[in-house]
């Protein structure tokens, strides 16, 4: 997951945007939201920055009290408000996958936090802030849990859901890239 943030590393890029899909945990979240990631919490059991060293040979202790660019994502939300978007704001809880998760993983998962869980975003994301690059991440909800009315979630649904965001992500997308191009 991090080879391509370090070839971009190397290619000078020095702002990220990461984009995903995400289950909502939040009951207050639709499928086709989109949520800036605030935060995260990794229970991914594996981080990308083990073993890595920075130049003077000390492990790679980084800070990630603000992983997340607070300023862009404060002008993401204010477009957002402005333009009409679906975005919501929150805190990712990312996973190993490659399964759904069950029941009682959904419910820890909201207890300890999480406003969304996903399979990704997460090792990108801090490979990219100890390499000094600014990040944010856009997740696109593509399924919700409710415990009220707990059904299975198909991959086909999740896919088709991804897509229908496709518009909204690109306004965001572009709302990124003129923030990154203002002075």
């Amino acid at each position: 997951m991090a080879f391509p943030v370090g070839v971009l590393a190397c290619l000078v890029v020095r702002r990220l945007l990461l984009c995903n899909a995400a289950g909502a945990l939040n009951p207050a979240y639709e499928p086709g939201f989109l949520m800036l990631v605030r935060d995260h919490i990794n229970l991914m059991g594996v981080n990308p920055l083990r073993g890595v060293r920075d130049a003077d040979g000390t492990p790679a202790f980084v800070d990630l009290s603000d992983l997340y660019d607070a300023g862009c994502g404060d002008f993401l939300l204010g477009k957002a408000q402005a333009e009409g978007w679906p975005l919501v704001e929150g805190v990712l809880v990312a996973v190993s996958g490659p399964s759904y998760e069950t029941g009682a993983e959904l419910r820890f998962l909201r207890l300890i936090g999480g406003d969304a869980v996903s399979m990704s975003l997460v090792p990108e994301a801090l490979y990219a802030r100890h390499l000094g690059m600014r990040v944010n991440g856009v997740s696109v909800i593509t399924n919700i849990w409710d415990l009220r009315r707990p059904r299975p979630v198909s991959h086909e649904e999740v896919l088709r859901t991804a897509s229908s965001a496709v518009p909204a992500l690109r306004d965001i997308i572009r709302s990124w890239l003129e923030y990154e191009a203002s002075p």
